[in-house]
């Protein structure tokens, strides 16, 4: 039994300010891909963060960050 149903959706949402989103498209849909089942991109969008969360120890970063949020579905 496959651990996931022919209907699966998989959401996945990546932050930074140095992520290209055709890189990581491309990676995403290689990876999932490499599982031995095949994935098609539903949807695919970015936000700039902001004002986000920092760690004490963090400085601001001089690019505004953004999220990748994508949205996979078994072909």
């Amino acid at each position: 039994m496959p651990l996931l149903q022919d209907s699966a959706q998989v959401v996945i949402r990546i932050g930074g300010t140095r992520l290209v989103e055709e890189q990581l498209r491309t990676g995403l849909l290689e990876s999932l891909n490499s599982t031995g089942r095949k994935f098609k991109l539903i949807e695919a969008h970015q936000t700039v963060i902001k004002n986000g969360q920092r760690r004490i120890f963090q400085t601001v970063p001089s690019k505004a960050s953004v999220e990748h949020d994508f949205r996979f579905k078994l072909a």
